[in-house]
């Protein structure tokens, strides 16, 4: 469970520069790996042909007063991307653009070492139910991932193909948006979109015979199907698909709809109605043992309303039996059900987020009882595996992950590979086998198993790239911003490079919206090093490395921090 956001347009600061790096370097980054490096072209700066002009673009006299402060607005015309001026414009500068890069003497060369990287072979961390493990593999022959499933007591050679997106079109038009097992592992449900639009239907297959089900669900593109104990149906939210409505409006019309095997969409029965506001973001999910269904309603990106239903409870559709579990509250809140009780992730007095635990009889804010205190590190994910509270925290930007007893009691440690971006575990509540995913700047994707009980973990796959991360050297440095704000970034370089003020860097940062930026591999940064480049990312204000202070510190008013 993690601090879910709506889905919608990311607005925020997103920063790319070409600048040159001084200075000494201070720390070494992760142990290497043992991994080849292939180098397609020399680190020196090679002469480039001289860069032609680009087209011109025409301007307009536009100033809009916004609160007494003029603002200029001279390419307002492009923003409308139907007007033939506007399709002559783009045509233009795509040509230009692409005439200038044929002339670049490096161009093949790094089209094939980025090949080389991208297309690869890679599997998802697996997910078991009813005896079943389900997961995707990507091969590096083919353009989209395939959806697996094998018995839980065998091997990859058992293994056999459910879902092939790859298979669903000649021109490889449709691809999968994600699959949902039920948790008796007899069906499936997936979702699809064609030609890469939004828009999704949901379909149902049988794991056995391999087949689809009758039963299809246009409007699906924010259908997360949670699924009943006996696999009979599930709930969804549901989207209008009246092509007449703008898609600006649509997460204000989501509906939660129950659907029942066998029957038509059309038939399936309103559970919670739409907000009208599209602002929020509506989504449901019921508890594992299907006694309690909780409504989420995410207010922008600072407020969530939280309501449940207990299935022990009679309800009809004039009495639904809706209890408030939070509403109202400036903060972000998510929920997970188990054993009777409600386990909420919040920011609810704590900017860091905190564990609260609820009891469902008695559900009102007042008597909520914390589990996990806020720490000095920003906890951005809670969930609950194998009998135990684990718990994702942001330490300096960086991943660290921790169990605890169910009452937050015996924290200690699961040992990360280095500094780096760790997922929260992926695994059951009544299971002690769980997995994360870890990359960072120096080390490719992989996947970890853990014992839960123990705390001990082992390397479950790895992306076998033909990289040789030693070569390269991580430090996390702080600056001070034009406030005397310390804010931190992490610079990455060939372990050779001579700091001389003159190598080309590429500055990164985003500053927006809660979204933090943690040490991941990238294909791109690794090509960018292995030519001589620097590679640094900043973790500006407004992000959420550091808790809702941080990110309140360049929000609105204080947007202009980020810059600084």
């Amino acid at each position: 469970m993690s601090k879910s956001r709506p889905v919608g347009p990311l607005i925020g600061l997103s920063v790319g520069l070409l600048v040159a790096c001084n200075g000494e370097p201070t720390t070494q980054g992760p142990p290497a790996s043992s991994q080849r490096t292939v180098v397609t072209a020399s680190s020196e700066h090679a002469p480039q042909p001289p860069l032609s002009s680009p087209p011109s673009t025409r301007r307009e006299d536009i100033v809009d007063d916004i609160h007494g402060v003029a603002v200029p607005d001279p390419y307002r015309w492009l923003e409308d991307a139907a007007q033939a001026e506007v399709q002559r414009w783009l045509t233009a500068q795509d040509e230009h653009a692409r005439a200038q890069l044929a002339m670049y003497p490096q161009r093949e060369p790094l089209r094939r070492r980025l090949e080389s990287l991208l297309y690869v072979d890679s599997i998802s961390a697996p997910t078991a139910r009813g005896g079943r493990v389900f997961y995707y593999r990507r091969h590096a022959d083919r353009e989209k991932s395939v959806f697996y499933v094998r018995s839980e007591d065998g091997d990859e050679t058992s293994e056999r193909v459910l879902i092939d997106p790859n298979t669903m079109s000649e021109d490889g038009s449709v691809s999968l948006k994600g699959a949902f097992p039920s948790w008796d592992g007899r069906r499936v449900a997936y979702r699809v979109s064609n030609n890469a639009a939004d828009a999704a239907t949901l379909h149902i297959r049988d794991v056995d015979s391999g087949e689809d089900l009758p039963d299809s669900i246009d409007g699906a593109r924010y259908a997360y199907p949670s699924w009943t104990p006996d696999g009979s149906g599930f709930y969804y939210t549901a989207l209008p698909t009246d092509p007449d409505i703008p898609p600006s409006e649509l997460p204000g019309r989501a509906e939660i709809r129950y659907h029942a095997l066998g029957t038509p969409a059309s038939a399936d029965p309103l559970i919670y109605p739409a907000t009208n506001d599209p602002t929020t973001f509506l989504s449901a999910e019921l508890s594992r043992d299907g006694r309690f269904l909780l409504v989420t309603i995410a207010r922008g990106f600072d407020s969530t309303d939280i309501y449940f239903r207990d299935h022990r409870t009679p309800h009809t559709s004039s009495e639904p039996g809706w209890t408030v579990l939070s509403e109202g509250s400036p903060a972000r809140t998510a929920v997970e059900v188990h054993d009777g009780r409600f386990y909420l992730l919040s920011n609810d007095g704590a900017p860091r987020f905190r564990v609260l635990v609820a009891d469902p009889a008695r559900p009102a804010r007042k008597h909520w009882r914390e589990l996990v205190p806020e720490s000095t590190d920003t906890l951005e994910s809670m969930t609950i595996v194998g009998g135990k509270l684990a718990l994702d925290y942001l330490h300096q930007a960086s991943s660290r992950l921790e169990l605890r007893e169910l009452d937050g009691s015996r924290p200690r440690a699961i040992a990360l590979p280095g500094i780096g971006t760790a997922s929260n575990l992926y695994g059951e509540p009544d299971r002690d086998q769980a997995y994360y995913y870890y990359s960072s700047y120096t080390e490719p994707p992989a996947i970890h198993q853990v014992s839960v009980a123990s705390g001990k973990a082992q390397l479950w796959h790895r992306v076998e790239l033909p990289v040789d991360t030693s070569d390269f050297v991580v430090e996390q440095q702080w600056f001070e911003s034009r406030d005397g704000t310390a804010v931190p970034m992490f610079v990455v370089h060939r372990r050779d490079l001579v700091r001389n003020g003159q190598n080309p860097t590429l500055l990164t940062g985003y500053g927006g919206f809660s979204v933090s930026l943690t040490p991941a591999f990238s294909v791109g940064a690794v090509t960018w090093l292995e030519h001589g480049g620097v590679y640094v990312v900043a973790n500006l204000r407004g992000g959420g490395e550091f808790g809702e202070a941080w990110h309140e510190a360049g929000k609105g008013a204080n947007k202009q921090k980020v810059f600084d």
